[in-house]
């Protein structure tokens, strides 16, 4: 007898694909009002204009761009929520940039949608990666060292809870209060939501630790990397992740190895080339063992006991060769 594995899109919910991408949408304009709200009270009226002015470039670029791909691809064209999630996105990361650098990504994030076969918000990603080499090409990217110091001075001057309401680096607590929301929702897949941040987590801090690392470097890479922003909206992607809960954590565990590895060569960038690479490596073969990963249960607790032993080496490793 021959198993046939299911290939489409499911997420464990009732919720339709177009209610789960509107309550991720309504999440992003929560986000963007936090902003001005924010820069209001700081009377930071550069700020507002920046976000202002590259929310609406970013808008008529994703729904232009949108639209006419549509219209060629289907011969129809038709915006979406995810068309202006997109937009939201960018903005977000990079209001503080010039503007064009903002469009460009967008418009890159929109053809990466219609290339990359059921892929949602993670188009964002190469959008992202393109601020990225703009960024290097300027030698504008924060070194490590330069978090450390900048978080220090503002947890010594403000308080911890300031900075995790500070708009610096994507505030981590409004993060938080997005994911709940999602997760009442049943609008995320939250088993590789917390086995990746998990895993990050215990990697990063364990082998700061053993290196006599300051508690600092702990913290200022888990707030500069804005890893709550990404891992809410870029990780989990209903199209192109792992489609049962036992290959979500096992695949959220892996990316979480490879994001904690990655961190200690290329800091800025770690966990956008992961999320990247990821879908493209693991989805599929996490998929094709769906029906042994579901009913064997031995053979899915080898594995687990194979992804902490991948923990134990990544930690000793991270150790040796720092």
């Amino acid at each position: 007898m021959n198993f046939i594995t299911p290939k489409g899109t499911y997420v464990k919910s009732n919720n339709s694909v177009s209610k789960i991408n509107r309550n991720y949408l309504y999440t992003l304009i929560f986000f963007t009002i936090y902003l001005l709200i924010y820069n209001l009270i700081l009377k930071d009226t550069i700020t507002i204009l920046n976000i202002l002015k590259t929310l609406l470039g970013t808008t008529l670029c994703s729904i232009a761009t949108d639209c006419f791909f549509g219209y060629v691809k289907n011969n129809k064209s038709k915006i979406t929520s995810t068309t202006i999630s997109i937009a939201l996105i960018i903005t977000i990361f990079n209001y503080n940039e010039k503007i064009m650098i903002s469009i460009i990504a967008t418009l890159i994030s929109i053809i990466t949608k219609y290339i990359y076969k059921n892929i949602s918000l993670s188009c964002t990603l190469y959008g992202i990666i393109a601020i990225y080499l703009y960024r290097y090409y300027q030698n504008d990217f924060a070194y490590p060292i330069d978090d450390i110091l900048t978080i220090k001075n503002l947890i010594n001057n403000q308080g911890f809870i300031a900075v995790l309401f500070n708009n610096i680096y994507i505030t981590p607590i409004v993060s938080l209060l997005v994911f709940f929301y999602l997760f009442y929702k049943k609008s995320i897949k939250y088993n590789i939501y917390f086995s990746y941040i998990l895993t990050y987590f215990i990697v990063l801090l364990l082998s700061g630790l053993l290196n006599h690392q300051d508690i600092y470097y702990f913290i200022s890479t888990i707030i500069s990397s804005n890893i709550f922003f990404f891992s809410i909206y870029l990780l989990p992607d209903y199209g192109i992740t792992p489609e049962i809960s036992r290959g979500q954590i096992i695949y959220g565990i892996i990316l979480g190895i490879i994001t904690s590895i990655l961190t200690y060569f290329i800091p800025n960038i770690a966990i956008i080339i992961t999320l990247i690479i990821g879908p493209i490596i693991f989805t599929k073969h996490l998929d094709n063992l769906s029906i042994k990963l579901k009913y064997n249960e031995k053979y899915y607790m080898n594995i687990i006991y194979i992804c902490i032993s991948l923990v134990v080496v990544t930690i000793i490793m991270l150790k040796l060769f720092k």
